[in-house]
């Protein structure tokens, strides 16, 4: 990704979601890949985004079905409408 932005510029707009919530549940835009590289923290470009429009996102622990901290490795868990 690193690559391809300095060959195409600051073009892409990655999404995340998946088929069981009827809308896109992350986005990580242009601008934010841009700030990524500028800041020097490109470990960011691993991001899925942000949470779309009236949707939550969580990673929770699998057995307890607690909210993990950031970090942690866990299940998604959204809702949306």
């Amino acid at each position: 990704l690193e690559e391809a932005i300095e060959l195409f510029g600051p073009i892409f707009h990655q999404f995340y979601g998946q088929t069981e919530v009827p809308n896109l549940i992350t986005s990580f835009p242009p601008q934010e890949h841009q700030h990524a590289l500028t800041a020097d923290d490109v470990d960011r470009l691993a991001s899925a985004g942000t949470p779309c429009l009236r949707t939550t996102v969580s990673v929770r622990d699998r057995e307890t079905d607690e909210e993990l901290p950031a970090g942690e490795v866990g299940e998604i868990v959204v809702t949306a409408p």
